[in-house]
């Protein structure tokens, strides 16, 4: 209640709102996230419109809609908030609510990467890696898979680390490929696991593994 009194207050800010959505979102009530993220959208503030669109395209707490989600992130991204170009990114790259289109997935996923958002970063390291829509190309792949890795994203950690173990786009590295799977099977990343212990056993190992952590 003391949360939504201070919703209510006139001097509450779109700022206010959002951080108060992100609260309940944590808390799984989705049902008030959403009202208070979408409050602060209706405000014009980026993070809670992408908020939204997190809650449309996940179906938290109300039908999942990846046209209102794609709409939601449309306008933060217009605001060049940096989550939403990866989320537009992904929204097209799994045909989510529109076509599946890998040229304009690895777009959004270009803006987001040359921002320096890891996710961005990993997701646009997939593309290059597969092919997908492009050539491919593992020196692109590897170099941005250590971007993200670098900034502690698991599921890049364990790429960049198959990448070197195996010599992918670059000089084989046994050690490096093993110290980064390690630090991504430390954070959890199932694939990561299995890789160190394919490894173990002797056997050869993939590079990329699902896509996420």
């Amino acid at each position: 209640e003391a949360c939504t009194n201070a919703a209510l207050h006139p001097n509450t800010t779109p700022q206010d709102l959002y951080r108060l959505g992100r609260v309940e979102d944590a808390d799984k009530s989705y049902k008030q996230a959403e009202e208070f993220y979408r409050k602060s959208s209706e405000l014009g503030y980026a993070p809670a419109q992408n908020g939204l669109g997190n809650l449309y395209a996940n179906g938290d707490g109300l039908d999942q809609d990846f046209g209102l989600a794609l709409h939601w992130y449309k306008k933060a991204a217009k605001q060049n908030f940096v989550p939403a170009y990866y989320n537009i990114g992904e929204l097209h790259f799994n045909g989510s609510g529109v076509p599946q289109n890998y040229a304009i997935a690895r777009k959004w996923h270009e803006k987001g990467a040359e921002e320096g958002y890891p996710w961005s970063q990993y997701s646009l390291g997939y593309i290059y890696g597969e092919g997908l829509g492009v050539a491919k190309d593992h020196q692109k792949a590897r170099d941005l898979y250590l971007r993200a890795a670098k900034q502690g994203l698991p599921g890049a950690q364990n790429s960049i680390g198959a990448f070197y173990y195996n010599g992918y786009g670059g000089p084989k590295d046994l050690e490096k490929g093993l110290e980064w799977m390690k630090k991504a099977a430390r954070q959890g990343d199932k694939t990561a696991k299995e890789n160190l212990k394919e490894i173990e056993d002797n056997q050869s190992i993939g590079w990329a593994g699902k896509r996420f952590p």
